[in-house]
């Protein structure tokens, strides 16, 4: 006692995911009180305590601060639209070696040559 307010922050930040709202408001109310019955000042009139409540309360109501990256209508359209078929030819179709190549998932192992070699 006292708490540091980014130790509450961080503590607020762990509730997020396992409580809703009301319970982690609760929670930081009886942190503030029991400051206060301590003589203590209370970390939850911190800056960054308020910041990390505020970000919480956004994040549950469903008010995100990003921008959208697709419109809904997108996809909608996009399965409306008929598929393309193939070349009517019916020819077997050569495949490039730039097609078939794809990321790999871990790096390429190279081995290095030493003077000596």
């Amino acid at each position: 006692m006292p708490a540091h307010p980014w130790t509450v922050a961080a503590y607020l930040r762990w509730c997020e995911p396992r409580h809703k709202l009301p319970a982690i408001i609760d929670g930081l109310k009886a942190i503030a009180r029991r400051h206060l019955l301590r003589g203590c000042r209370p970390p939850d009139r911190h800056p960054t305590v308020m910041n990390t409540l505020k970000r919480i309360e956004l994040k549950s109501q469903g008010n995100f601060d990003r921008s959208a990256l697709f419109r809904d209508t997108d996809f909608v359209e996009s399965e409306k639209q008929p598929q393309k078929k193939g070349k009517a030819g019916g020819g077997a179709q050569k495949k490039t070696l730039r097609s078939m190549h794809t990321m790999r998932s871990s790096p390429r192992l190279v081995t290095r040559r030493t003077q000596g070699d």
